[in-house]
């Protein structure tokens, strides 16, 4: 096994433990935000910080950037939509953030009882109206975005962007059978806790699904739309289903979201969980040793779409030790071919996602790693919204897209690692091409 590498860079810019990281689209910045919620915007070209502000009373639970603009959520039970961040010519020499922050266009209460950060889903296809077609602007792109219920934190609901209308609510709710006196609308039979993590994402026929981790350390994915035995009937379906308003707690009629599967792989509450691109493959860690490795593929994949149970051959749980008790934090690349584990001894564990080959340690840490993220994909060019502005007009003479970075040893952006710990400091890491891992 080679020798682990070391980060080439360190960033000192907070003044808290780390709780989200997130790279732009065009991996020229990396978003960060703290336990203090405080989020820095840093320039990955300079490595200096443009930006830092106090963004949520809380500490922030997730960040993600859409359509150039910064999404950010708060253990203070909001999620905050900004504005583009004005640009205000080349980066000054002095020390110090050199731009305002940007301005919040919106906000959408939430509920954060239960720490859980929000599944950020863009939709792909045609494009919604916008207001400004008429003038000339275009279509305007969707996106879903699930969170814990507004009043009950064991349940589910999706909203829509750029509307920010909730499109289902409790989606995982189970009716209980009604007893004789008793309603029909009575909550399920045996609840599972806490809704500890989502994710929201369309599997190979465009079928929507949500895989949700719970307190008790089960794992179920559901999936919006009737079950069909057909192929094309259940693409075809899956691809106006989801548009539909639906409430479970209200609806008389046939359930719009199924649970397809379930399994529970950790006897504690799940702490992280990350689902691969194309929600073949789900991944997860608790306070104990394990990393837990549910295979979604009879279910997800365009090989067998229609299947409603995993056949007695096929394992669909694997667990593998990582050798440290209590894990925090996991990330996935794009490619889906390696995942990485965030203990609570500072130290970052690699693994084949197919096989869960350890591949090696990442040690920098000295503290629990609370969150990680891989950069992102270069994508082709004719996905860009010409009509986007970016957040941060930066780096964009760089080649950032894959570019090689001398400090970096010459691995490219699109092969970055971003690590945020207890220590309040992040480490950036130049990694491997993992693409051929067993």
């Amino acid at each position: 096994m080679a020798p682990a590498p070391t980060p080439f860079h360190i960033l000192r810019n907070h003044a808290a433990p780390l709780a989200a990281l997130a790279f732009n689209p065009a991996n020229s910045c990396l978003y960060a935000g703290d336990q203090d919620g405080v989020i820095t915007i840093t320039d990955l070209k300079s490595r200096r910080t443009i930006t830092s502000w106090k963004a949520h009373e809380g500490g922030v639970l997730s960040l993600v950037e859409w359509e150039g603009k910064l999404i950010s959520h708060g253990r203070d039970n909001q999620i905050h939509f900004y504005n583009p961040m004005p640009s205000h010519g080349s980066l000054s020499s002095r020390t110090g953030p050199s731009r305002p922050p940007p301005s919040i266009e919106s906000s959408l209460s939430t509920n954060a009882l239960n720490f859980c950060r929000f599944s950020f889903c863009p939709i792909s296809g045609p494009s919604s109206p916008s207001p400004d077609t008429a003038k000339g602007k275009g279509k305007q792109r969707e996106a879903l975005l699930a969170v814990p219920n507004l009043v009950d934190s064991e349940l589910v609901d999706i909203y829509l962007l750029p509307s920010k209308a909730r499109l289902h609510a409790s989606i995982n709710l189970l009716p209980k059978p009604p007893q004789k006196g008793e309603s029909s609308l009575k909550t399920a039979a045996s609840r599972t806790g806490l809704v500890m993590a989502i994710h929201l994402g369309f599997d190979d026929v465009q079928r929507l699904n949500c895989v949700i981790g719970y307190e008790d350390g089960r794992v179920e994915l559901w999936r919006c739309g009737a079950e069909t035995q057909h192929r094309d009937q259940a693409s075809e379906e899956s691809q106006t289903a989801w548009r539909r308003t639906w409430d479970a707690r209200m609806s008389s009629g046939p359930p719009l979201w199924n649970k397809v599967w379930e399994a529970k792989g950790h006897n504690e509450a799940i702490m992280a969980m990350v689902v691969d691109s194309r929600v073949h493959r789900a991944f997860t860690v608790s306070a104990d040793h394990m990393i837990v490795r549910y295979d979604l593929r009879p279910f997800t994949s365009i090989e067998c779409p229609n299947a409603i149970a995993i056949p007695e051959t096929i394992n669909p749980v694997k667990a593998f030790s990582t050798g440290q008790i209590g894990n925090a934090s996991l990330a996935i690349p794009s490619d889906g071919a390696v995942v990485a584990v965030g203990g609570w001894d500072g130290k970052i564990r690699l693994f084949s996602a197919a096989s869960l080959k350890p591949l090696g340690t990442l040690a920098y840490h000295r503290e629990t790693v609370h969150t990680l993220t891989f950069a992102s994909a270069s994508l082709p060019k004719i996905d860009a919204d010409p009509d986007a502005a970016s957040t941060l007009d930066i780096g964009a003479e760089d080649d950032s897209d894959g570019s090689e970075d001398e400090e970096a040893g010459g691995v490219p952006r699109s092969r970055w690692l971003a690590s945020g710990g207890k220590d309040k400091r992040i480490s950036l890491w130049g990694l491997k091409d993992f693409g051929t891992a067993a």
